[in-house]
């Protein structure tokens, strides 16, 4: 080791102010960190802690929490060593050839350019829909005895879904489910059924084979007496499913207990064990634009649509030119506007009720000119034409919003999602722009833009933004890992130990950040595994006098 070498028995807080001083003379000195931004993407898709990314060339990348093989990179499940990927790896099989992509909890999809559908990752309620012969289990990590969950840890086909598809979806909910729209208008869907999300009648069990979603079940026969047919996508929320028809009617199925469906919750269609009652659909039915309380159906059902979308638990729909409308859970503002129907808790022992809308609603303050909009868990977001900008709105917990800071909670106004934030007038001075496709996940965010670079923000406990950082489960102290503004997704993650920012370069800023921790004065850092820079599993004093070493050069951390 070359250059001085810092006393080891520092402790918290010992030297901080002579250190912070320190730093004050030495911001002439920065060293870049060696990193690339990940470019030639045209779509990405958010899952609950791992992202995939679609190249022009049809390959798909996919990032961060791997522990069900959802990444597909042929690692994961019960190798402890590859419990997530920090930075993007190619799904084995589809370095070419994907037309599309979409991204579950713990498992992934893309439909080819053959009309194709593959899936990989978590395989428990057969969300895969395929037999798989891996094993993943994430409280069996450890005991490496051959045990665990079914999963693939790359990409396999779909039975009987090999070619005449032209849309897929993955579903949100814990287990997860999976769908597709095919050539003759109609929907499949397999995985988990717990409440009715496959929509091909009785709710549960579970189904690995792709199903036929139905308008009418046959019981007597065990099949659908009216399919659902005229289809042109599909999306899957966490526990249910909307379709969007040629005519731009909306069509969806399964759990309802925040009204997602479009319709009020109706009569509980099953209770569990536990006494909670569960409101669902297990056949498609229209969403509603109005709806007639005497006769307990639509009075007008929703038209028009051009484009649809399912988060954790509400639907919104795009309607031409540009204008957008939401209904389900309000709970968060993640419709937009403040909304008067009211959803009753499911749980036996709660005599509680919460926001939702039955019905469509317009979110406020937000222009007519939106060419995308996106639904995640507990929170929306809108690409605007033109500018190609983005707002957001809903909860913004771990700054999944975007909008430059973790102070606001919720909101249920459109916010822009920012690139430059002025923390002292505490206002977004530079929103994001130049922006051509948008996803959001559960608890993560992210953007294409223009030329091509992809940009995340939000939770990073698992390495899902992709740019090297991660929060190691031992660190001390604890480090909160929420980003509320915008970052590159990386290409590798060489030489990225102390830049605990993560802007690239690694400065005494990186220093003065450590030692704020370090100090108890905070305890949030954008890379909090960077920030440990002599792997100790604690960030202290001791790694900021590494940082200030390496920014004067010529030390190497």
């Amino acid at each position: 080791m070359r250059g001085w070498a810092p006393v080891a028995m520092v402790r918290r807080g010992l030297l901080w102010t002579g250190l912070a001083a320190a730093i004050s003379t030495l911001l002439v000195f920065h060293r870049q960190a060696e990193a690339n931004p990940l470019d030639g993407i045209v779509s990405a898709a958010a899952g609950e802690s791992h992202t995939c990314a679609l190249t022009a060339g049809g390959g798909v990348l996919c990032w961060g929490f791997n522990i069900y093989g959802q990444v597909g990179d042929g690692t994961g499940g019960m190798n402890a060593a590859v419990v997530r990927r920090t930075s993007p790896a190619q799904v084995v099989g589809l370095g070419s050839g994907a037309a599309a992509i979409a991204v579950g909890s713990n498992h992934s999809c893309a439909l080819t350019t053959f009309g194709g559908a593959k899936c990989w990752g978590n395989n428990f309620a057969g969300q895969v829909g395929a037999i798989t012969s891996d094993k993943c289990d994430y409280l069996r990590i450890l005991q490496n005895d051959g045990g665990g969950w079914p999963c693939a840890k790359t990409a396999v086909d779909v039975m009987g879904l090999e070619n005449g598809v032209t849309a897929i979806t993955a579903g949100t909910g814990l287990e997860g489910h999976s769908c597709a729209a095919t050539e003759l208008g109609r929907v499949k869907c397999w995985g988990d059924n717990y409440n009715g999300q496959l929509g091909a009648g009785p709710f549960g069990p579970a189904s690995v084979v792709p199903r036929e979603v139905c308008i009418d079940y046959d019981s007597g026969k065990q099949q659908c007496a009216e399919s659902l047919t005229g289809v042109t996508g599909v999306s899957a929320g966490a526990a249910h499913t909307c379709a969007l028809t040629e005519g731009g009617e909306v069509w969806c199925w399964g759990n309802n207990t925040s009204g997602q469906l479009g319709m009020p919750q109706g009569t509980p269609c099953f209770t569990d064990s536990l006494g909670y009652n569960d409101f669902c659909r297990t056949t498609a039915v229209p969403a509603c634009e109005t709806w007639d309380d005497g006769q307990q159906e639509c009075a007008t059902r929703v038209d028009n649509a051009v484009a649809l979308t399912a988060g954790g638990s509400h639907t919104c729909a795009l309607f031409d030119p540009g204008g957008v409308r939401c209904w389900g859970n309000n709970e968060y503002g993640q419709l937009g506007t403040a909304t008067e129907d009211a959803c009753r808790d499911p749980s036996p022992w709660l005599d509680e009720y919460f926001s939702c809308s039955f019905t469509p609603v317009e979110p406020t303050n937000l222009a007519s000119s939106v060419s995308a909009v996106d639904a995640g868990r507990a929170y929306t977001c809108a690409l605007v034409s033109g500018s190609g900008g983005m707002k957001c709105w809903g909860s913004n917990f771990s700054g999944r919003l975007g909008i430059g800071t973790m102070a606001i909670e919720s909101t249920v106004t459109p916010l822009d999602v920012c690139n430059v934030y002025d923390i002292d007038q505490g206002r977004c001075e530079q929103p994001l722009s130049d922006l051509m496709a948008i996803s959001a996940g559960g608890e993560h965010t992210c953007a294409v833009t223009v030329a091509t670079g992809l940009k995340c923000w939000g939770s990073n406990g698992d390495g899902q933004l992709g740019n090297g950082c991660y929060v190691p489960n031992i660190l001390r102290p604890p480090i909160h890992h929420g980003n509320p503004k915008p970052g590159n997704v990386l290409v590798d993650e060489k030489s990225l130990r102390g830049d605990a920012d993560r802007d690239l370069f690694i400065t005494p800023l990186d220093a003065l950040a450590i030692l704020q921790v370090d100090a108890g004065l905070t305890n949030w850092l954008r890379c909090p595994n960077a920030a440990d820079v002599n792997g100790d599993d604690h960030v202290n004093a001791l790694d900021a006098a590494l940082v200030l070493q390496h920014a004067a050069g010529p030390f190497e951390l």
